[in-house]
């Protein structure tokens, strides 16, 4: 398996953020009504999900981990043999692809709580008399 030393780090530098940017971009996804059917009463909210909710300060701060990333990933590249650069890649793509799986999983659970919650407030139920 021939990866490059210094895209590898710089991957497993990023992996949190990107992971971070995915489960944002997920919410917004939801918000939209896209991939996961639309979003009709009661309507979700962004403050219905926990940070990382915002997509677009999560892709810059991705990309400032990146540019940021960059030369340590090379100055370490340097100095790590190729087998330990692999073995932190492979982990830390692992952990945070696991990461945003879980938290995607955690988000639905949540928001079908609250969205239930919301809905059983605002049904009346006649009284029997």
């Amino acid at each position: 398996m021939a990866i490059d030393p210094v895209g590898a780090l710089l991957s497993a530098i990023a992996a949190p953020f990107g992971a971070r940017f995915l489960v944002a971009w997920t919410v917004e996804l939801r918000l939209r009504g896209i991939l996961y059917g639309a979003n009709l009463e009661p309507r979700r909210q962004r403050s219905d999900y926990p940070p990382p909710n915002d997509p677009i300060r999560a892709v810059l701060v991705f990309l400032l981990v990146s540019a940021i990333g960059w030369p340590i990933a090379t100055i370490l590249a340097m100095l790590l043999p190729a087998v330990v650069v692999a073995a932190v890649f492979l982990a830390s793509v692992i952990v945070w692809v696991g990461y945003a799986l879980l938290r995607i999983r955690a988000d639905d659970r949540r928001t079908l709580e609250l969205l239930s919650a919301r809905l059983a407030s605002q049904v009346t139920l006649p009284h029997a008399d």
